[in-house]
């Protein structure tokens, strides 16, 4: 029974590895695509959440001058410009950072903004302009490649060489059909086992019920006193007539 949890537990991890590698590497393909593409008469600029897009301002101003027609506050100032205050009385300029560093706002009533260094086991992402957690290769069943550091993430994947993969793969298919096929060898042996003892329960109960019950004996009633015989009355201390006749007066 060991061995054979041991082997599933093992097709299973082989499965998922394979399994995941054939839907990853579309993703990953795909990571360029995702970056924030603004439409026309939009321009990208940073805010504490991130990049997005702002609609162009459609009156004329100087690039530290907030745009009076714009009612999304962080759309006030023009790109690499952000407000100075919550009234946006006028615009700063954002620092330029260096690569793997990300701006960070600080202040309430009057704002600052500077270069910060991504937190450890995070990277830079310049399509948002914020940090981000490293990919955990381990919880997708997968092998570091590359590790992460500020500015790249954590590359995942298989150590295995194509050929071994595919080796891997196969054995992991192999295993995974025996494993069914136990299954259910297991599941067949447990219905002939429940046929067995109900014919052998069903035999014997037919075998009692053919067996003769024991003859009853009943006995006998006891025989009614036929020769009991009856006393008069006035032996057995009834009334007498003389008694009767004198009640029947007034005066009694």
């Amino acid at each position: 029974m060991t061995m054979f949890l041991h082997g599933r537990v093992v097709g299973s991890w082989l499965w998922n590895t394979c399994f995941s590698l054939f839907l990853l590497g579309p993703w990953f393909w795909a990571q360029p695509a995702l970056a924030l593409s603004c439409m026309p008469d939009h321009f990208q600029t940073f805010t504490v959440q991130g990049y997005k897009c702002c609609k162009v301002c459609p009156s004329e101003k100087a690039q530290d001058e907030p745009c009076q027609d714009a009612k999304d506050q962080d759309c006030k100032c023009a790109a690499g410009f952000q407000c100075h205050n919550p009234s946006c009385d006028y615009c700063l300029r954002l620092p330029a950072c260096n690569k793997g560093q990300t701006i960070r706002r600080s202040g309430e009533q009057q704002y600052t903004y500077e270069c910060t260094y991504c937190e450890d086991n995070t990277y830079y992402v310049p399509e948002t302009g914020l940090c981000k957690k490293w990919t955990n290769c381990s919880s997708k069943l997968l092998d570091t490649i590359t590790p992460g550091n500020r500015t790249h993430d954590a590359q995942c994947g298989s150590k295995l060489s194509p050929a071994s993969l595919v080796s891997v793969c196969t054995h992991a298919v192999q295993l995974a059909i025996l494993v069914a096929v136990a299954i259910f060898i297991l599941i067949l042996m447990s219905v002939f086992l429940h046929l067995y003892i109900w014919r052998m329960k069903r035999k014997k109960r037919n075998t009692t019920e053919g067996q003769e019950p024991f003859p009853f004996t009943s006995r006998p009633h006891p025989l009614e006193d036929t020769c009991s015989c009856q006393f008069p009355e006035e032996e057995r201390g009834g009334k007498s007539g003389e008694e009767e006749i004198l009640k029947s007066f007034p005066w009694n």
